[in-house]
């Protein structure tokens, strides 16, 4: 009972930072990089690129780490082969499973975004 019960109370922890965790991404054409905010409460841990090219999807490994309100910027280069527009869809997949797509421009501040 005592494992079950430490059990539950570790997945119910994962369960609520996993709803806590927020990425906002954006495709910047200009310097071919990747800009990653971290707009939710806790660390983030980018551990995979999901690159969609039509009905094919890839998984390319990284270890990409953002702070709670912080951004970084990654050159897309580094992690994409092929071009950023060559691709579908490009997601971010993280260590709590969420995936978070990179949107191919940044937002414009009227909309609320970045």
């Amino acid at each position: 009972q005592v494992n079950y019960n430490a059990e539950a109370a570790q997945k119910a922890e994962f369960l609520a930072q996993r709803t806590q965790e927020n990425l906002y991404a954006f495709y910047n054409g200009t310097s071919n990089e990747i800009v990653i905010a971290n707009t939710g409460s806790v660390v983030s841990t980018v551990v995979d690129f999901v690159l969609v090219k039509g009905a094919q999807m890839q998984l390319v490994p990284v270890d990409i780490v953002v702070q709670p309100t912080s951004s970084i910027q990654i050159p897309a280069s580094s992690y994409l082969p092929g071009s950023f527009a060559s691709y579908t869809k490009v997601g971010l997949l993280t260590s709590y499973g969420n995936v978070f797509w990179v949107a191919p421009g940044p937002f414009l501040p009227s909309s609320g975004g970045f």
